[in-house]
């Protein structure tokens, strides 16, 4: 079984995605590989707009892997997609958002500690 193989197979992965482009405009896509039937048409939008498979991107336990097919054109395709990967995880399982109010109050507080350089 090859490395792409084993990386989607994992059964304890947080997500996993397979990821078509074009190494020539560095565009791609995600497609979402959680067992359900892939979306016939992106697949199709894919394979009208030239695009190749790259290879997989996926997380484990807060680590991320990924398998590319072999190649520069796929490396090319990967190393794009690698911000909107990274962009994903972050809204998916990145910090939850803080309100203003929070930001603001966390301020106030700083602003009230004594300057330690005009203590003495």
């Amino acid at each position: 079984m090859d490395p792409i193989e084993q990386l989607i197979r994992k059964t304890n992965h947080q997500c996993v995605f397979g990821v078509l482009g074009s190494p020539s405009t560095k565009e791609h896509i995600l497609v979402e590989l959680d067992g359900n039937p892939l979306d016939q048409s992106v697949l199709d939008e894919a394979r009208e707009r030239g695009f190749i498979f790259a290879g997989v991107w996926g997380m484990n336990r807060e680590v991320v892997e990924y398998a590319a097919q072999s190649g520069a054109d796929a490396a090319a395709v990967m190393l794009a997609s690698s911000t909107t990967f990274g962009r994903y995880l972050y809204h998916a399982y990145g910090p939850a958002q803080k309100s203003a109010g929070d930001s603001l109050e966390w301020l106030t507080r700083l602003a009230a500690l004594p300057d330690p350089r005009t203590m003495n």
